[in-house]
């Protein structure tokens, strides 16, 4: 068991065997349960952690540095690339040597004979001006050249043919208007019986919905139900049952009384518990008295108090002395330690 709780010092001086306590490095700044330490600002791991700590920076082999906010990573350094590919992201950032490799390639090959221009130190204006055009019109030709089918025909001819491709495969659901405006035609009486049912409808229920009145007639039928407060009435069977309960209490009351009525067989109820309650206190009075006087014959109160008053304080004493020792104990322990 620890002596004492915590304990302060310099690093340097950190006890390579620790008791169960807390130890805190005054110079680093750094907190250690015993032998754990409890202050790690960043950890290197092979991968990400499955029981993560907050607050810790950790490192993968990639570069990547995240930190765990209690419900998900958050990127705080992005991972490095060596070599910049075609499937580069914006999560991704490449050495410098990664970059100068790109542009290397691109100088000497990607840009065809600028590339061998680049080199040099100086360039001259035709030879700057004699390959750029070269590059500019291949470019061009080869973007302007039909091949197969196309080539006997015009932009315009193409144009048309890729238009009806479009439409003869479109999905039914992007119709034409000329099979909208057939469809409208084939229905022309279906806008005058949607017209008739509604006035109808409006017929049903003329005279329901106006100013201040219900929206529809289910809801001015039950508003008048309500105004006639019909459930504040009792039910005939209600009321069959409760005078039916009413005569059989009539009739047990009776029974009880011999046949008397009612006050009478209260009255009569009330005397009788009357007698028996005088009864039962004044037996309880003598038993009490008879048990009083044999206890101030046979105890001696006052030499039992003297006893009693001696044993509790032992009692007392005993527990102020555990006590102190316990107290002293905890002291001990809340005193901060130095190494």
């Amino acid at each position: 068991m620890a002596t004492k709780l915590v304990f302060c010092g310099k690093k340097v001086n950190l006890p390579a065997v620790r008791e169960q306590a807390f130890y805190l490095t005054t110079d680093t700044h750094e907190v250690y349960f015993g032998q754990n330490l409890y202050t790690e600002p960043v950890r290197f791991v092979p991968e990400r952690e499955t029981t993560p700590a907050q607050g810790v920076l950790y490192i993968l082999p990639s570069g990547l540095g995240e930190v765990y906010d209690g419900s998900a990573w958050k990127t705080v350094i992005k991972p490095t690339v060596t070599t910049i590919e075609a499937g580069v992201t914006d999560e991704q950032i490449a050495t410098a040597k990664a970059v100068k490799d790109y542009v290397d390639n691109l100088v000497t090959g990607g840009i065809g004979a600028l590339g061998a221009l680049a080199k040099k130190d100086e360039v001259t204006e035709i030879e700057l001006g004699d390959d750029l055009k070269k590059k500019i019109n291949d470019a061009a030709a080869q973007a302007s050249t039909l091949v197969g089918e196309d080539a006997s025909k015009s932009a315009r001819a193409i144009a048309a043919e890729e238009v009806a491709k479009i439409v003869d495969g479109a999905d039914a659901s992007f119709d034409t208007l000329k099979e909208i405006a057939d469809w409208i035609s084939g229905h022309k009486t279906d806008a005058a019986s949607m017209n008739s049912a509604i006035k109808a409808l409006e017929a049903i229920v003329k005279g329901i919905g106006g100013e201040g009145e219900p929206a529809t007639v289910v809801a001015y039928v039950t508003a008048a139900i309500d105004a006639l407060k019909i459930g504040d009435y009792a039910k005939a069977a209600d009321l069959t049952a409760a005078v039916a309960r009413i005569a059989d209490l009539e009739s047990k009351v009776g029974v009880l009384n011999g046949g008397a009525d009612v006050a009478g067989s209260v009255a009569k109820a009330l005397a009788d518990a009357k007698t028996y309650a005088d009864g039962k206190a004044a037996t309880a009075e003598t038993n009490a008295k008879t048990y009083a006087d044999g206890l101030a014959v046979n105890y001696d109160a006052k030499g039992s108090a003297t006893t009693a008053e001696t044993n509790a304080k032992a009692y007392a004493d005993g527990l102020n002395t555990t006590m102190d020792g316990r107290v002293a104990a905890v002291e001990t322990a809340l005193e901060v330690g130095t190494f």
